[in-house]
């Protein structure tokens, strides 16, 4: 944020308030501001130091999500007849566009030290990821999410295909289609896990009291201080929230490969396709790079 500039535009507003109220001072205002950039210098670098693995896997999964969004409009994997929609790849697409945007979001947002905020769209992401999970895998689902054409066919649609419950349903059936039968306890904890971490992000989405409580203050592992968090502070409840933030996006990769095979014959272009290709490479370094950290973390 330039705040040279912020403080220009807001100048004539600051002046005409100075001049109503004596308790307002231009040097007090312009302390919230030093305040902020302070706050926001000082959590990134914090961020940097303590985060900074886990933030590079999540830098490399958005970098390979971007790609995947591109690639997939351009090699067209998903059906677009017997029944599937006809622009299946242009919506997957669009949704693959809105994942790698809400997952920079959340990584800006943990680097800043607004964790709980980051906590947010990480439930909104949740959502994301199950949508373009569904309506790959089922035709008559893609087909009722191209129904939400305004507020009111989207709110309709929505509360009678897509509710919770019903989409933690289709997942767990989807999985078990695609293979998962083999390993029940896989299975078992997929459901598990999932079931837990959304319940928990529902409670940061919608405000409960412990969750605003602690959101305010930063946490320390084997500390008991907890400074106040106003504007913003590092904080340790962020290795959470980018471990599942990475999580996730390693889930949805899988996922989207088995669909592509199993649900609509798609191994590869019938031809070279450099695009493909580079997605492909940056797809597994991902992947691998994932899989290397957390074996990391299991050891320590």
């Amino acid at each position: 944020m330039d705040f040279e500039q912020l403080n220009k535009g807001v100048k004539k507003i600051i002046t005409k308030a100075i001049e109503r109220y004596d308790c307002l001072d231009i040097y007090e205002i312009k302390g919230i501001f030093d305040l902020l950039k302070e706050n926001q210098e000082i959590s990134i670098k914090n961020a940097h130091d303590k985060l900074y693995k886990d933030l590079s896997v999540s830098y490399l999964a958005i970098a390979y999500l971007g790609y995947l969004s591109v690639t997939v409009d351009s090699i067209k994997p998903f059906r677009t007849d017997s029944g599937w929609n006809k622009n299946s790849n242009f919506i997957c697409s669009n949704i693959l566009t809105q994942v790698t945007n809400f997952s920079l979001s959340i990584v800006k947002l943990v680097e800043q030290g607004l964790d709980l905020q980051a906590k947010v769209l990480l439930r909104s992401l949740f959502e994301q990821v199950n949508l373009i999970i569904i309506i790959t895998s089922r035709k008559e689902m893609m087909n009722n999410y191209c129904e939400g054409v305004d507020d009111n066919s989207a709110f309709s649609i929505w509360s009678a295909k897509f509710r919770t419950n019903q989409i933690k349903s289709m997942i767990s059936e989807i999985e078990y289609d695609l293979g998962l039968e083999q390993d029940r306890e896989l299975f078992e904890w997929l459901k598990e896990d999932r079931n837990k971490a959304y319940k928990f992000l529902s409670s940061v989405a919608h405000g409960a009291f412990y969750t605003n409580l602690l959101g305010s203050y930063s946490m320390f592992q084997d500390e008991e201080y907890m400074p106040f968090a106003l504007f913003g502070s590092y904080t340790d409840a962020s290795i959470y929230t980018l471990e599942q933030l990475n999580w996730l996006i390693y889930y949805l990769t899988i996922m989207l490969n088995a669909i592509q095979i199993k649900v609509h014959s798609f191994s590869g272009p019938d031809q070279c396709n450099e695009t493909y290709d580079i997605c492909k490479s940056l797809e597994q370094i991902f992947l691998n790079t994932y899989l290397r950290n957390l074996n990391v973390k299991e050891r320590v």
